[in-house]
């Protein structure tokens, strides 16, 4: 814009040093300086014919040249607009395009978060799944082996009574009844066959031996 300007002010300076010469016979020219021959006669006046005539054709050719620059600098104007316009929705489609674009990228990005958080939440997951069975495990076979540690002390305390000694029998005066078990044969005792069984006979009583579990006992018996 300031370059057209510039020349509509450079045209309008030309001009203005330019002088119009007509003279009396012949086409109208422009010069800076009229020829001398070319005056026929001086005017008297400034309103003489000939100097009417000569600011007649240059007002003409004055308001020629500046329609023609207004036209231009016009058409320029135009141009510069229709220019500014064109860059205007351009950047304005690169803007709207940049937002598209960032838009998009956040759109992935949220995508790819929320995926990372779904594997993340199913990674916690089957790390309790696998935990929990683990505990289950570890119970079940605590459990296990409190029940094995109960089942074989119940068996030391069953062993424990078989092997143990039955109570010895006292005897208070007289010979024991028949069918009295003792631990032990009072001493003196004979070992006797009789009818091909064998006992042990301690005065007028009669012992058989045998077993109370996997204790040796003795029952008083009748031959």
């Amino acid at each position: 814009m300031n370059k057209i300007l510039k020349a509509v002010a450079i045209v309008a300076a030309s001009a203005a040093l330019w002088t119009l010469d007509a003279p009396g016979e012949g086409p109208l020219k422009l010069q800076l300086l009229p020829d001398a021959h070319a005056i026929i006669g001086r005017p008297a006046t400034p309103m003489s014919y000939s100097g009417v005539a000569r600011r007649s054709a240059y007002g003409g050719a004055e308001a020629a040249r500046g329609a023609e620059a207004a036209r231009g600098a016009e058409a320029a104007r135009g141009a510069e607009a229709a220019r500014g316009a064109e860059a205007a929705r351009g950047a304005e489609a690169a803007r709207t395009a940049e937002v598209a674009r960032t838009a998009e990228v956040a759109r992935t990005a949220e995508v790819a978060r929320t995926a990372e958080v779904a594997r993340a939440a199913e990674v916690t997951r089957a790390a309790e799944a696998t935990n929990a069975a683990a505990a289950a495990t570890t119970a079940a076979m605590a459990t296990a082996a409190v029940a094995t540690t109960a089942a074989a002390a119940s068996a030391a305390r069953t062993a424990a009574a078989r092997n143990a000694a039955p109570p010895p029998v006292v005897v208070y005066g007289g010979a024991p009844a028949v069918g009295t078990i003792v631990a032990s044969l009072p001493p003196g005792c004979v070992q006797t066959m009789l009818n091909g069984v064998e006992y042990q006979r301690c005065g007028s009583t009669y012992y058989r031996a045998t077993f109370s579990g996997p204790n040796l006992v003795f029952v008083v018996q009748q031959p």
